[in-house]
């Protein structure tokens, strides 16, 4: 059994690369969400039993956060549909 080195070549061309790096970052960006999501609720227990004045800045800071990640794995989605 012979290996082909032009075959395995030809698998980082064109349309099977473009698939395999939309695929990672998707992947890379639901994992994020996932730690987003975390670091998220820990900001809220963190701000309900220490009482600071930043809280409320701590809080808006982890939605932007979250809303950000939220609309890149949707970008990401739609880059891998269209």
């Amino acid at each position: 059994m012979e290996f082909d080195l032009n075959q395995s070549a030809n698998i980082l061309e064109g349309q099977n690369f473009d698939l395999i790096v939309e695929l990672v970052l998707l992947l890379v960006v639901f994992f994020y969400s996932g730690f987003n999501l975390l670091v998220y609720k820990q900001v809220r227990i963190l701000n309900q039993s220490i009482q600071t004045t930043r809280a409320p800045f701590l809080k808006r800071l982890a939605k932007i956060q979250m809303i950000a990640t939220a609309v890149l794995l949707v970008v990401i989605i739609l880059l891998i549909i269209f």
